[in-house]
């Protein structure tokens, strides 16, 4: 009698957890604005590439069609080792520093060919959470200042 009674309840839950609907799987997108010279344009695809020549990286955040990207470059970078931090631009290697923020450009693609511009100052911030980014940037070309914010993935590509 124990035995059936132990067996019916076991029957019982088995019954309670099949009718339990599946939990919906959320899917969650990458997200992000690049603000320059007065147009913001929502950020497509993001990039990590490491350079083992030289031990840097380069962040790349492209708008729709690649048409605009915001690249940034960190030296002193071990191989897929994405920079976390937060870091302001210097084109001298602070000595205590163990990664560093040290060069970037706004890249656009338009009817003409292509224009490049150099940043002149700025600040960056990484945070990871798990496999998501959020990159915040606020850089200054001779051309004006550039805001970038985004969460999301990066793919990653070596070279």
């Amino acid at each position: 009698m124990k035995t059936f009674k132990i067996l019916s309840i076991l029957v019982l839950l088995i019954s309670f957890m099949a009718c339990k609907k599946d939990r919906a799987i959320v899917e969650v997108k990458n997200i992000g604005t690049i603000t320059t010279l007065g147009e913001k344009m929502d950020i497509t695809e993001a990039v990590y590439t490491h350079s083992s020549k030289d031990n840097s990286s380069l962040i790349t955040l492209f708008t729709e069609n690649q048409r605009f990207a915001l690249i940034l470059r960190f030296t002193h970078v071990s191989f897929n080792e994405i920079p976390a931090g937060s870091f302001t631009l210097t084109k001298v290697f602070p000595n205590d520093a163990k990664i560093y923020f040290n060069d970037g450009l706004t890249f656009i693609s338009h009817a003409n060919g292509e224009t490049a511009d150099y940043f002149t100052s700025g600040n960056v911030e990484i945070i990871k959470n798990g496999d998501r980014y959020k990159i915040t940037a606020n850089v200054m070309t001779a051309k004006g200042a550039t805001t970038c914010s985004y969460e999301g993935t990066l793919t990653i590509q070596g070279s």
